[in-house]
Formats: C-alpha cells, sequence, structure tokens
C-alpha cells in the first residue's frame, strides 16, 4: 500500500512537471540526471538536430555536470561564471540558487535560455534544474535599445529641441538641442515646468497659458505657441513650440506631455524687416502727390495711400475690394473695369483715365497708371497703380491762361505755343524742371527739349492725336539744358478761340523721373535673381525668343546649356545656406567670365543655371566652351579658411537640329543634363533622342 502512494505520488508529480513550458530536470548530489520532463527531453533532441551537431546525452543517468556547458552553449553576459561551478554551489550548500541567461542559437534562429538552479528540500541531496525560453524578450528588450538609440540620434541631429514633462509633479527632460538653442550646457539646466514658465518673456506668458489650456479644453488638436525664451546670457530667442499629451491619468487628466521647439528668431527678424519696408514704403505713398493703390492675385484692391482716402473723403474699409468703384463716373464704370481686367489677365501694365468722385461731391478726372508687381522670383503679386488728378488739364486752356495765379505758382511745368508751336510762355516750374530761362526759350520751337529718345513716328502720332481730339496725354522723355534726360507726364491741349480755330497750345508736364526709376528699378528685380544678379527665368525666356530670331536670321547654331551642380547639396547642408550662396555667386561668377561678352546665362533656381551659347558655326566650337566651363567650375572656391569643390553636369540641346520651340530646348538640354549626371558627372552630355 506504501509502495502504491509512492507510485501514485511520482505519477502525479510527473503530470504536473509534463504540463509545464520550461524544461525541468532534477540531478542528485552527484550532478547525475534523476527525473526529466517531456519539454526537457524534447529541447535535447531538437537542439542536437537543429544545430547538426552530435546530440549530446542529457536524459536520466547522465552526468548533467559533464554535459551543461554544451547544452548551454554561451551565456549572454560577458565574463559569465562557469555554469558546472554555480550547479556544483548549489550543491553544496554554498549558494541558495543560481542562474544564467545563455544563448542557444542555430542556423535558423536566434535563441535565448535562463537556467535558474534550486536545492531540493525535505533533506534529500541535490537540486533541480529549469531552463525557460526568455527569446521573446531578449528581442523586445534588443529592439528597445535600438529605438532609444535612433531615439538619441534623432534628437541629437535634428534642429529641433525635445522636451517632456510630468504635469502632474512638474518634472521635466530636455534634449541636448534644447539645452543648446539657450546657451547652457548638459547639466546646466534646471528641468522642471515651473522653471520653464519663469524664462518665459513676461509678455508672452499668458498668451503660452492660454494657448497650453485652450489645447488641454480640446480647443485646438495640438498645443502651439510662438513665445520669446530667456537665454543663459540673458538674452531672449523666439520660440516656436508644439506639443501634444501622450499619457493621462485614470480620471483622464493630462499626466505626461511630450513636444519639440524650434528658434525662429532669424524667421520674426525677418517678419519685422518687411513690416518695416512695407511701413516705410506706405509713408513715403502717404507723402507722395499721387493717389496711390495696390491690387492682390485676386484683382482686389488692398491698400490706398493716404492721398487717395482725403481725394475720395472715404476710409480705408469703404475703399478695400471692389468699394472703391462705387466712386467712379457711372458712364466711365464698365470701360474702366474692362480695362483693368484685360491687363490684369495678361500682367500686362495700363493706362486709363476716368472720372472719380471727389469728397466735396464733383466728379474729377485722374489719370491711373497701373503696374504689374513681382517678388524677386518673378511670382505675380497683383498691381500697383498711381493716379494722378489731371481735371485742370482737361479744362479749357483758356481758363489755364485767365488764372494767371494759379499759372505762376504751379506745380507742373507749363509751356504755352502759338499756332506755328513758338513758346510764347512758361511758369516758374518750366524753368525748375528745364533750366531755360525765360529769355532763352521764348520764341524758340519746343523741338528745343527733344531727348533723340523718340523716333519722327512718334511726334507725328502725338500731332495727329491733336488734331483729331484737340489734346494728347503721355509719357516721354525730354532733355534739360544741362544735357541731362529726364521723363514727364505731358498733356498738350489745343486751345481755340470762338471761331473753332486753334490760336495756342499748352503743354503741361510733370516730372516722373523718379517714378519711371522706380519702375525700371521694380522691373529689374522682376526679371534678374536676387542672389546672383543673373537674369531669371523670365528673362530668360525673352532672351531666348531674341536669340532664337537671330539664330533663323543669320542661319547660325544657338547652344541651351541646361547646367546643374554636382555636390552642392552636401555643401548647403553641411556648412548652412550662407556658405551656399557664396558658392552659387561665385559659380555664377566663374560661368559669366568664362563666356563670351554676347551669351547669356541665368539662373532658374536652386543650382541651376541656363547658358545661352550665341552665332557658332560648329559643334566643335560648343564643345571647347563647355570643357572650358567644367573647368572652371571645378577648381577650389575658398570660403570660411577652407577650400571646396563642386562640379557641374551639363545638358545640351542645339537649335536647329534637335528643335527650334525653346520651351522644347529647355526641356530636352535639362533631359541630357539628368544624363550627364547618371553617367558620372562633371561633364556635359548633348541631347539625342534615342
Amino acid at each position: 500500500m506504501e509502495l502504491l502512494r509512492l507510485n501514485d505520488a511520482e505519477a502525479f508529480t510527473r503530470i504536473i512537471l509534463d504540463s509545464v513550458a520550461d524544461e525541468i530536470a532534477v540531478i542528485n548530489s552527484k550532478g547525475v540526471i534523476t527525473l526529466v520532463n517531456e519539454p526537457w527531453r524534447k529541447f535535447a533532441i531538437e537542439s542536437g538536430r537543429e544545430s547538426g551537431q552530435p546530440i549530446v546525452n542529457i536524459g536520466v543517468g547522465s552526468n548533467y555536470l559533464q554535459a551543461c556547458c554544451t547544452s548551454c552553449g554561451e551565456a549572454d553576459i560577458p565574463n559569465h561564471p562557469d555554469p558546472r561551478v554555480g550547479i556544483q554551489a548549489v550543491l553544496d550548500g554554498r549558494l541558495p540558487s543560481f542562474s544564467l541567461e545563455y544563448a542557444c542559437h542555430t542556423p535558423d534562429q536566434k535563441r535565448w535560455f535562463k537556467m535558474k538552479v534550486m536545492p531540493l528540500d525535505g533533506g534529500r541531496k541535490g537540486a533541480v534544474i529549469s531552463h525557460t525560453n526568455i527569446t521573446e524578450f531578449k528581442q523586445a528588450e534588443e529592439a528597445l535599445r535600438l529605438s532609444e538609440e535612433r531615439w538619441k540620434f534623432a534628437l541629437e541631429g535634428a534642429a529641433e529641441g525635445v522636451w517632456d514633462v510630468n504635469l502632474q509633479t512638474g518634472e521635466a527632460h530636455h534634449s541636448k538641442r534644447y539645452v543648446e538653442m539657450l546657451g547652457y550646457t548638459d547639466g546646466e539646466l534646471k528641468e522642471s515646468r515651473s522653471e520653464w514658465l519663469e524664462r518665459i518673456h513676461p509678455d508672452d506668458k499668458a498668451q503660452v497659458q492660454a494657448d497650453i489650456q485652450a489645447y488641454f479644453d480640446g480647443k485646438t488638436p495640438i498645443y502651439t505657441t510662438e513665445n520669446r525664451m530667456r537665454c543663459k546670457d540673458g538674452s531672449y530667442k523666439w520660440i516656436y513650440a508644439r506639443g501634444m499629451v501622450v499619457s493621462r491619468t485614470a480620471d483622464g487628466k493630462p499626466l505626461r506631455m511630450i513636444g519639440t521647439q524650434t528658434d525662429i528668431t532669424e524667421r520674426k527678424q525677418i517678419e519685422a524687416q518687411l513690416r518695416e519696408s512695407e511701413e516705410r514704403f506706405r509713408n513715403i505713398a502717404n507723402s507722395a502727390p499721387l493717389l496711390i493703390w495696390t491690387s492682390g492675385t485676386d484683382q482686389l484692391c488692398n491698400w490706398f495711400s493716404q492721398g487717395w482716402l482725403d481725394f475720395t473723403g472715404h476710409t480705408m474699409a469703404q475703399e478695400m475690394d471692389n468699394g472703391w468703384t462705387k466712386g467712379l463716373h457711372p458712364e466711365d464704370f464698365q470701360r474702366c473695369v474692362d480695362c483693368y481686367v484685360e491687363h490684369f489677365n495678361q500682367r500686362q501694365p495700363f493706362k486709363m483715365e476716368y472720372r472719380l468722385k471727389h469728397h466735396s461731391g464733383e466728379y474729377r478726372w485722374i489719370h491711373d497708371s497701373g503696374m504689374p508687381r513681382f517678388d524677386p522670383g518673378g511670382e505675380f503679386l497683383g498691381y500697383i497703380g498711381a493716379c494722378v488728378d489731371i481735371s485742370e488739364q482737361k479744362q479749357a486752356d483758356e481758363s489755364l491762361r485767365l488764372s494767371a495765379s494759379v499759372f505762376a505758382h504751379a506745380q507742373e511745368s507749363i509751356m504755352i505755343t502759338d499756332a506755328h508751336s513758338n513758346v510764347v510762355e512758361i511758369n516758374t516750374a518750366f524753368t525748375r524742371d528745364t533750366g531755360y530761362g525765360r529769355d532763352e526759350i521764348l520764341g524758340k520751337n519746343p523741338r528745343i527739349l527733344q531727348s533723340g529718345l523718340h523716333n519722327r513716328e512718334f511726334y507725328q502720332a502725338v500731332w495727329q492725336a491733336i488734331e483729331a481730339s484737340g489734346y494728347w496725354n503721355g509719357e516721354l522723355w525730354n532733355r534739360k539744358k544741362n544735357g541731362e534726360v529726364y521723363a514727364v507726364l505731358l498733356n498738350i491741349s489745343a486751345v481755340k478761340n470762338t471761331a473753332g480755330k486753334i490760336t495756342h497750345f499748352v503743354g503741361i508736364s510733370s516730372d516722373i523721373t523718379y517714378l519711371k526709376q522706380h519702375q525700371q528699378e521694380l522691373q529689374r528685380i522682376a526679371q534678374h535673381d536676387a542672389l546672383t544678379g543673373l537674369p531669371n527665368r523670365m528673362l530668360l525666356a525673352d532672351r531666348m525668343q531674341q536669340a532664337l530670331a537671330q539664330a533663323r536670321r543669320e542661319k547660325h547654331l544657338l547652344g541651351v546649356c541646361y547646367l546643374d551642380l554636382d555636390g552642392f547639396k552636401i555643401i548647403n547642408d553641411s556648412l548652412g545656406h550662407e556658405a551656399g550662396d557664396q558658392v552659387l555667386i561665385e559659380v555664377a561668377k566663374r560661368i559669366g567670365d568664362n563666356i563670351r561678352g554676347g551669351d547669356t546665362v541665368a539662373r532658374l533656381g536652386g543650382d541651376e543655371f541656363v547658358v545661352l551659347l550665341y552665332g557658332l558655326d560648329e559643334m566643335e566650337d560648343y564643345t571647347s566652351m563647355l570643357d572650358r566651363l567644367l573647368l572652371a567650375i571645378a577648381r577650389p572656391i575658398s570660403l570660411n579658411q577652407k577650400e571646396i569643390c563642386v562640379g557641374a553636369s551639363i545638358g545640351v540641346s542645339i537649335f536647329p537640329s534637335n528643335s527650334e520651340d525653346p520651351d522644347t530646348l529647355l526641356r530636352q538640354a535639362d533631359q541630357a543634363m539628368y544624363v550627364a549626371k547618371q553617367s558620372g558627372r562633371n561633364r556635359y552630355q548633348l541631347y539625342s533622342r534615342s
């Protein structure tokens, strides 16, 4: 009966051991295995089969102290103890337990196990050995380590600072970039939420807290704010911060929040400069004796000078958008709108005259000159217009002659001739503008003022308009007594007597040289690259049309070369945009120095240039010039006491052999350039349809 109970107990023990997932064995005091469970037997067989090694006998009756090094493989910790020593120490009672992590890999997979040795209880000599598969744990541990390394690398390399704050305890952690952004080094910055609030500029603190609360209240999907943050040296930097709650308490309150911050000081400075520039322009415009307006890309007016508002007696809000058109004379309304829309859609300058309601209630004649506006990159911004009240010029010349006081003190230059165009009178402003005194000009023909910039047909058209309508209004260039050429807005009116016969001509002009120079400067800016001063895409299109026309007339070849720098992005990314700009300026100069005076080099943007080579007769002429360009660009560039090098890949299309269309020629040259890059860079490639 006692033997039966013993057998039942052993069977029950075996059932329990076999149901456990771990590999378990029992050894006696000499290390001999006396009992193993089913997972232990399977592990011993599978390990030998999968590794391709002879199966080690670690079954019942074998000595585990002799076999354990082979079965355990290499331990997964450096300088690990000999497992036999640890097991023996447990058997001898010198250690209460012993554990060891080890790798047991196969050709197909990596596996890790944890061995644990515990002494037998109840006074029996021996120990229980268990092996637990910890492969998933080790894989997760390795993935976490790699993730942390990538995260650390991203934090250290990013331009943004990262912050992590516990909203309940106020404890905060910051990335290295965050600390450096404020001028601190590791360990100097107190990492707490209260210390962060203390660094915020006093004028910005309320807004920052309001932005945080708005996010907590669900009014914004993400927390964002812009504020000034005090640096270590006491100065303030503009910071753009954004963040999100990543964990909450059991009752839903925000617990942990992480985010980033970016130094936007430079952007804020640029915005301030732009505001100052706009304010300066508006101050000048408001002081000018003109009515000035601007419109946006939607055709609607978005600003009027103080002179305009004073003229109409309206507020800015009343005139905005199409509000100003309410002051147009009904007979002029549709004509003005049609003129504006037509020229706007074509991005062309325009001039028109219309009657605009004065604040006194009367309609006054306005001469309006509108010009399209473009930014330095050639992007269309809208229109700017300058208006002159020409009501007096529209009145009969008789009122001008009778108003001697007005004539004498008028700021416009006035000249009166007889019917034969001999000067009979001028005003003081005429002498001021031209330099001719009254005695020097009386009896002379007004052609004494001709600049030589207009041909005979121009003046014939002027007199034809006067004969047809009795007046002419327009711009022309005159020459002063000292030889200086200047621009005027001139109105010439024919004065008739009661019989309808012309007796006099009256010319009233305003010096608009400054306005013309400003227009020319605006046009230059719109057609040239702001960084290098080279023609931009807009001017290049015009030059290509001229070059193609010339090539057709002279039956010469025209080379269109599309040039892209090699290695520029690395310089721009590693040394910064300022260094990149210096490289672009130097490359532009080298290209200009190595082409002929009649050729054109333009910058399309980034590190892309286009060179037009005119009037060459043979392909060999192009190849020698391109070789020279490649050598010039490849020369080292001195930058901040360093020498850096860039190369160039050039694609070439030829008129007329490749195409006669400018856009097609450019596209072909671009395609050839990419072939040059794929072929090893720092070379040129002629376009080929194949």
